[in-house]
């Protein structure tokens, strides 16, 4: 049987890729609301800004490939799932935990 690398090289191209996705979306949500009616939206950045949900789907797309590298790298050194996914989990500890607090309080 092969010998599992312990370890994948992150790719910092892909931290690049992944920012300029998150850029495009916040370009669609801008682009309606700030440059729509104006002489601006003759221009080919407001049409390729307007098809922002396909940011979406890259920055998803290369999100869930760094997950499952950091998934790889993670079992294959022995740690478990249960405390992997305790490491991941920022929903839980940060946002659910902020929005539970808020809701206990009756804070806005």
């Amino acid at each position: 049987m092969a010998e599992m690398p312990g370890k994948i090289v992150p790719f910092k191209s892909l931290d690049v890729l992944r920012g300029l996705a998150a850029l495009w979306v916040v370009m669609c949500h801008s682009a309606d609301h700030y440059v729509g009616g104006t002489p601006w939206e003759k221009w080919p950045l407001y049409s390729f800004s307007l098809r922002g949900q396909l940011g979406v789907v890259l920055f998803f797309l290369i999100s869930g490939y760094c997950i499952i590298g950091a998934a790889y790298s993670a079992f294959s050194s022995g740690k478990k799932v249960r405390r992997f996914a305790y490491e991941r989990d920022g929903f839980t500890r940060r946002i659910f935990s902020q929005l539970c607090s808020r809701l206990f309080t009756g804070g806005y």
